[in-house]
C-alpha cells in the first residue's frame, strides 16, 4: 500500500475523506449540527485543520509512544486522530459533538483497521483519566470553553502531555518544555507543550 507522509495507511484515510465529504459543504454542516447546541457558544464550531505534516510533528514534539492513549478534543474530521494512530500507533480518540463527524471517522477507522474511536460528547466533560497526551486546538474556543478545558488537567496522571495550539495554558500542574510555530488549514499558529507535574 502507498504510504503517505511515510505513513502506510494514511493515503487510504485522506481518500475516504474524499469521498465522504466530496458532496458536503463542512462550515453549512457546522452551522446546522452546531446552531442547535445552546450550551456550547457557537464559535466553538469554527471549521479547521490540524494537516497530516502538522499532526505528525507535533505527535513527535509530544513523545507519543506506541500503545499511549491519545485524545483530540474538538477532533473535528479526525485528521490529528489517525496521524497519532496510524504514525505513531496510539490508542487515538476523537470528541466532537457534531455528528457527522464522528460517523465519518468511524466509518474510517473500520474501513482501514484503524486503532482509533470517535466519542459524540461534549469535550468538556469527557473522563480522561488514561490519557497520555491530550491535543487542544483552542484558538479559536471562547474563554469559558477554554477554563472549562483547563480544569480537564487536574484528571491527568504525572509525565502525561498536554499540547494546545494557539493558546498558552496556564495551570499549576502543567510545566511547559517546548513551543513551536506550525502550519494549520487557517495559517500559522504557535503550539505549547506541557507536561503534567508530580
Amino acid at each position: 500500500m502507498p504510504a503517505l507522509l511515510g505513513v502506510p495507511a494514511l493515503i487510504k484515510v485522506e481518500s475516504l475523506m474524499w469521498l465522504f465529504y466530496f458532496w458536503r459543504f463542512l462550515p453549512l454542516d457546522i452551522y446546522l449540527q452546531g446552531k442547535p447546541l445552546s450550551n456550547r457558544p457557537f464559535k466553538d464550531f469554527r471549521f479547521g485543520e490540524t494537516p497530516y505534516f502538522t499532526g505528525l510533528e507535533i505527535c513527535r514534539l509530544a513523545r507519543l509512544r506506541k500503545g499511549e492513549k491519545f485524545y483530540d478534543l474538538g477532533c473535528g474530521r479526525g485528521k490529528m486522530v489517525f496521524a497519532a494512530a496510524l504514525g505513531f500507533g496510539a490508542q487515538a480518540v476523537g470528541v466532537d459533538l457534531l455528528p457527522t463527524y464522528i460517523h465519518f471517522g468511524e466509518r474510517i477507522a473500520n474501513l482501514t483497521g484503524c486503532d482509533a474511536q470517535f466519542l459524540l460528547e461534549d469535550f468538556t466533560l469527557v473522563e480522561v483519566f488514561e490519557a497520555d497526551v491530550i491535543y487542544v486546538a483552542g484558538s479559536i474556543f471562547s474563554q469559558e470553553t477554554w477554563d472549562e478545558l483547563l480544569l480537564l488537567i487536574e484528571q491527568l496522571q504525572p509525565g502525561s502531555r498536554w499540547v494546545c495550539v494557539g493558546r498558552q495554558a496556564e495551570h499549576a500542574l502543567l510545566k511547559a518544555y517546548d513551543q513551536r510555530e506550525f502550519l494549520f488549514s487557517w495559517g500559522y499558529e504557535m503550539v505549547y507543550f506541557y507536561e503534567v507535574l508530580v
